[in-house]
């Protein structure tokens, strides 16, 4: 039985919003600006994007407001 590895798994936009709690369109704004993790287009109508890097994102952001005031 495989182990499975849970930071290689897909979120749909809607979890992204969640986790995030930015909007769909601050996400796709900062995406433009390469400030928030790439998308990857599974279908045509079927966003995701990798769990690892949005949460790579968020510490990011939690560090940048933590360690630079």
């Amino acid at each position: 039985m495989t182990q499975t590895d849970y930071n290689k798994q897909f979120l749909r936009r809607q979890k992204v919003e969640e986790m995030t709690t930015l909007s769909r369109n601050k996400i796709y704004s900062l995406m433009k600006e390469g400030k928030f993790p790439l998308s990857i287009n599974l279908a045509p109508k079927l966003v995701v994007w990798v769990k690892k890097e949005v949460e790579e994102w968020i510490e990011e952001q939690i560090k940048t407001c933590r360690f630079t005031a």
